[in-house]
């Protein structure tokens, strides 16, 4: 609930000039001047737009916190035929726009503003003008058109210069800085504040308004960039980045759109999001240039050689303010003073005069933009990967080919071997479906190119001979059971005799009577292998018995018997003679 009803309608009329008087200075627009939103989207080719009928225009920038979604929706939104911004629409802002014209004359000359009495200030100025904080109106005011615009630079590794090409090379880190100027707002909410309280009807708005009031805001800035090829950007969850010329930051963060990096920053007024209007202004002095710097950029092999490269951004910004006499009101976010007033108002950055791109186009000078080159290199490198491993690196001068280039020393690898294929050429792509590789290639750029095989046939791989024998033994006999292989053979490896394998045994025991089963298997180079057996017999030894039917020891048994005969004979007679 508003305590007066001229104060209402002053707090619009002074917020945006929405509802005000017709000066003589005004300028009026011509209904044919004012772009309908499609067209106004259109224009703005250093910004991105979005149709958004929340906003008086319907028109608000892309990725930008929406209004409605502040902290201060609970309180009612002054209202205009456009919603305030700079930097929306190609030829003029809504700043300092209402219904019946363009108010800048009137509002950007403060000394000529006069009010009808003190109305109780103890520091009414030159008995004209209520200043309870002390403005210059050299210095605090808008007093130029163009303050009324926000201009933004891009610049690399410490770059800013706009006169000539930058020129990166491939490997090349990049650091870069995203500026905005924000140092005409102080003075642009000054201009606002002090149409507020002079002017006819403005009784004691200077207290009301100003040294018993509060203000809450929401605010948020969001940079968007369009990085080309050939730049490597780090994901967001690893994207390294700062932000200067904020004192007070609620949340920052980075996320991707495509091709679009894009960060967001919530600042704070401090932290509970409120101070008093004396603080409030000499707070806005602090602002000026904001910047973030994000580290990690790196420029890649992708990226086009001798050929300008250009980083376009683009800057938006909203700013949403509650004035109000209620502490609590402006604590909490909620509840009502005697007299509360919200304003929000928006912007689109342009391209800063002293940064402008010397390669951006005439048609395109608010573009915010960052132009550079990387020359084409005097000697390029093509890499050879075998089996996604990098099998060698060679030089060769630019347009050229490697067997016939200036560089004696650097030549095509050795053909790579892969077992069971054959090495078929070196290729531009990894699936072999691209552009065949030699010595006689002309290379123009650093390349990779991928090793290429062609399968082997199957070939069929017989099974090697093997032929053992059988053997007899006496109990007690040594045998080399190996003596039992009479021959081993190969189609494919020939002689495979010292290769053959005893496998088992089966227990041999030559001292033990009994048959025995031993297993031999050969294998050749192919792996197919043949298994065979044999017998070893051990028999007892024969020399301990005669043999029945052998006479080859007759004479030698009868001659033994025969001296066994007259042994005993001669026995018996020199028994008898003693006997006698």
């Amino acid at each position: 609930m508003k305590k007066i009803k001229s104060y209402k309608v002053l707090s619009i009329l002074l917020s945006f000039m929405i509802c005000i008087p017709l000066f003589s200075s005004v300028v009026v627009y011509a209904d044919d001047e004012i772009p309908d939103v499609p067209t106004a989207i259109a224009e703005n080719y250093w910004g991105e737009l979005e149709e958004d009928n929340s906003v008086d225009g319907g028109i608000y920038p892309k990725y930008l916190m929406k209004i409605q979604d502040s902290l201060l929706k609970n309180f009612k939104l002054s209202k205009g035929f456009y919603s305030p911004s700079t930097g929306v629409y190609k030829d003029f802002n809504t700043l300092t726009y209402s219904p019946v014209g363009d108010m800048f004359d009137y509002i950007s000359q403060p000394e000529l503003k006069e009010n009808e009495g003190p109305n109780g200030d103890p520091n009414y100025q030159d008995n004209k003008y209520h200043n309870p904080f002390n403005f210059s109106f050299a210095t605090d005011f808008i007093r130029d058109r163009d303050q009324l615009n926000v201009y933004g630079d891009i610049s690399v590794n410490g770059n800013t210069e706009n006169t000539t090409v930058a020129t990166h090379s491939v490997g090349e880190e990049l650091k870069l800085d995203f500026s905005v100027d924000l140092s005409n707002l102080s003075k642009w909410q000054n201009t606002r504040f002090w149409q507020n309280i002079n002017g006819q009807s403005a009784g004691q708005l200077w207290k009301i308004n100003g040294t018993e009031s509060y203000r809450a805001t929401d605010s948020e800035l969001v940079f968007v960039l369009n990085m080309p090829k050939g730049i490597n950007v780090p994901d967001v969850d690893t994207l390294k980045f700062t932000v200067e010329g904020l004192s007070h930051i609620k949340f920052k963060s980075a996320k991707r759109d495509g091709d679009k990096l894009i960060i967001t920053v919530h600042p704070s007024l401090n932290n509970e999001g409120y101070m008093t209007a004396k603080d409030y202004y000499e707070y806005l002095k602090s602002i000026s240039k904001i910047k973030i710097s994000i580290d990690g950029l790196l420029v890649n092999d992708e990226i086009a050689k001798d050929s300008n490269i250009t980083i376009t951004g683009s800057v938006a910004g909203v700013q949403d303010e509650l004035s109000t006499n209620s502490e609590e009101a402006a604590k909490n976010k909620s509840g009502a003073g005697t007299d509360d007033a919200r304003m929000a108002y928006f912007f689109v950055g342009k391209q800063s005069n002293e940064g402008r791109d010397v390669a951006s186009t005439q048609d395109k000078p608010n573009l915010i933009s960052y132009t550079f080159k990387v020359n084409k290199p005097a000697n390029n490198t093509v890499t050879f990967i075998n089996e996604d491993v990098e099998y060698a690196k060679v030089k060769v001068e630019t347009d050229k080919a490697i067997d016939n280039d200036g560089l004696t020393s650097e030549s095509m690898p050795q053909n790579p071997t892969k077992s069971g294929y054959t090495f078929k050429e070196w290729n531009t792509q990894k699936d072999g479906k691209g552009t065949a590789f030699t010595g006689t290639t002309v290379v123009n750029e650093d390349m990779t190119v991928y090793a290429i095989y062609s399968k082997n046939a199957i070939v069929i791989n017989e099974a090697p001979q093997l032929e053992v024998t059988d053997k007899t033994i006496e109990k007690g006999t040594t045998l080399d059971l190996k003596e039992l292989i009479i021959s081993a053979t190969d189609k494919e490896d020939g002689d495979l005799k010292s290769k053959v394998e005893l496998i088992d045994d089966g227990g041999f025991d030559k001292d033990k009577v009994g048959k025995y089963t031993i297993t031999f298997k050969v294998t050749d180079k192919g792996g197919a292998s043949t298994i065979k057996k044999a017998t070893v017999t051990v028999i007892e030894d024969d020399k301990t018995l005669p043999k029945t039917g052998d006479s080859s020891n007759l004479a030698l048994y009868g001659t033994l018997m025969g001296l066994s005969g007259l042994l005993l004979i001669a026995l018996e007679i020199r028994k008898r003679r003693k006997e006698s």
